[in-house]
């Protein structure tokens, strides 16, 4: 039966005042006056299409789709925890008559959201997470489009946060990832919580990237994923640390105008605590991922002091005093590390590797003679993986064997002589003749097995030349090394026993 706006104006405030008894027939009357709106709106679309009609005539569309937001503020304004299905039922039918010519009215649309919102938060306060998720997610229905980009990333963010208490982790996922926006700070923290309580430590990782990088970020949001890593006791570590990572990720491109700066290598040093008291008494796996994890703060803390060197707010005292400590305690855990056979041999080079990087900034910060010899020795200590796959390659000549050599050699030649450069400028360092040692050992043993004479020759005229401090004993080492190779060439073994000779007879260590 036709009606016109004024008597479902009428209706309207007829079904407002219903009885709770008589609340049942409700939700049948108000979808009557929807349906009888929509049909007035198809009409007027008709007109609109018709040839030769007016767009006055088209304007009187509206009024249905005005009575229709004044329907869902009534509506709204009296909606109780049960109306829920109804409510959503009545909301699809509104998307599919409106269609995409038309919307619900913005203030219609707000109070829809703001109302579900409300009954969202009274379910959570009742523990009622899926029922709380189920409202907020009405309020980010397409029915509130005209208000979208205001309303439904947060109403998507709250029912992600009610699912995740259900554990219901893949669907907040995809309830925070449905709606194509720009990237917001704020939605990428909540997926960090997300993926945090799940147990995905690199999915939470890229998220906190993300949410740094995010339009609405704020500082703050780094200590509420701070606060979130620590309740997750399986992967706190490596949570904290991509906490870490997207703090100096911030320092990187720039903190925001107004925002506190942050004292991030104080935060490192506290994490690296936390993290190594933890080693006393977790298990061989855990130790291994602590070990794993400490690599990257250490690392973390090496590369935001190397981001300090030559700013002129940069107070060098503290922060050389910083880098000491935190090359002194990554030396305290991989002298632990090597102790044992139960860390792997790439995580013991990684560590050695960010010692060495500490040292050389800290040698930038203010030159000490004493630290040089430990700088080299932990240059050495990063090779150790690669010493280890040479060990482990197998038979001289196989593929496994020059792989690992070609790996490992350029590096020792490198480390050879960035010690030779250090003796050169400071003749009175010490410490280092030990080291000298061991690079010449290990150059003579990997071109002998390489089966590189010419190279060889090379290496034996250049140590005899450019270390003439190289103990006799090394000397006679490396000889004899040499006449033992498989295959080696007897002008190889005149060349190299001439050298040898030649340098013992300076010493007048022997009589030719």
């Amino acid at each position: 039966m036709p009606w016109t706006e004024s008597e479902g104006f009428k209706l309207l405030g007829e079904v407002h005042h219903l009885s709770v008894a008589r609340a049942s027939v409700k939700y049948p009357v108000l979808n009557a006056l929807a349906d009888g709106a929509l049909a007035r709106l198809n009409e007027a679309r008709d007109v609109r299409t018709s040839p030769g009609e007016s767009e006055s005539a088209a304007e009187d569309g509206f009024g249905p789709v005005m009575f229709l937001g004044q329907m869902v503020m009534m509506i709204m304004f009296a909606v109780g925890p049960d109306d829920y299905l109804k409510l959503l039922a009545l909301c699809d039918k509104l998307v599919t008559g409106l269609g995409t010519d038309h919307s619900l009215p913005s203030n219609a649309a707000f109070v829809l959201a703001t109302y579900a919102w409300k009954q969202g938060d009274g379910a959570i306060g009742k523990n009622r997470h899926q029922q709380a998720a189920d409202w907020f997610l009405l309020a980010a229905h397409p029915v509130t489009r005209s208000i979208h980009n205001a309303v439904a990333p947060k109403s998507r963010r709250k029912a992600a946060l009610s699912l995740t208490q259900l554990n219901k982790f893949d669907q907040a996922e995809e309830v925070l990832t449905a709606y194509q926006t720009p990237i917001l700070a704020r939605t990428e923290f909540a997926r960090f919580n997300n993926f945090a309580r799940a147990g995905k430590v690199d999915d939470a990782r890229a998220a906190l990237q993300r949410m740094v990088g995010g339009v609405d970020f704020e500082v703050t949001m780094l200590f509420w994923a701070s606060d979130i890593a620590k309740e997750a006791p399986e992967h706190s570590a490596a949570l904290e640390g991509a906490v870490l990572g997207g703090m100096l990720m911030l320092y990187d491109k720039g903190l925001p105008e107004g925002a506190e700066p942050v004292d991030v290598v104080t935060l490192t040093r506290c994490l690296i605590r936390t993290t190594v008291s933890r080693l006393e008494t977790s298990s061989r796996e855990d130790k291994i991922q602590l070990i794993s994890t400490l690599v990257d703060h250490y690392k973390a803390g090496r590369t935001f002091a190397a981001t300090q060197l030559g700013h002129d707010q940069t107070n060098e005292d503290e922060l050389l005093k910083s880098v000491k400590w935190l090359y002194t305690s990554a030396h305290a855990v991989v002298t632990q590390a090597t102790k044992t056979n139960d860390f792997p041999p790439q995580l013991v080079s990684a560590l050695y590797q960010e010692i060495a990087s500490l040292i050389e900034i800290s040698q930038q910060l203010r030159p000490e003679p004493a630290s040089q010899a430990r700088l080299y020795i932990s240059k050495l200590g990063a090779l150790g993986d690669r010493i280890r796959r040479v060990r482990e390659a197998g038979a001289a000549d196989s593929d496994e064997m020059r792989a690992a050599y070609s790996s490992l050699l350029p590096r020792l030649h490198k480390l050879r002589l960035e010690v030779i450069r250090s003796k050169e400028d400071d003749t009175s360092l010490e410490g280092l003749d030990d080291l000298q040692a061991a690079l010449v050992g290990m150059l003579v043993d990997g071109h002998g097995a390489m089966r590189d004479w010419p190279k060889l020759e090379q290496l034996i005229e250049n140590f005899t030349e450019e270390q003439p401090n190289l103990g006799d004993e090394v000397l006679r080492a490396c000889a004899s090394k040499i006449m033992g190779f498989e295959g080696v060439p007897l002008e190889t073994e005149l060349y190299v026993t001439k050298l040898v000779l030649y340098q013992l007879q300076k010493r007048e260590d022997v009589e030719v």
